[in-house]
């Protein structure tokens, strides 16, 4: 993260990359999977 900040590159710094994206769909589909009995 820190070499693609070092570069300049505004737009991955200030928006999620889809490597990110994926990872957070992903947590967050294991966490309703781990609990499916909460809201």
């Amino acid at each position: 993260m820190s070499r693609i900040l070092d570069r300049g590159d505004l737009v991955t710094s200030t928006a999620p990359s889809s490597a990110e994206v994926l990872e957070t769909a992903r947590a967050e589909r294991l966490e309703r999977v781990d609990r499916p009995t909460e809201p």
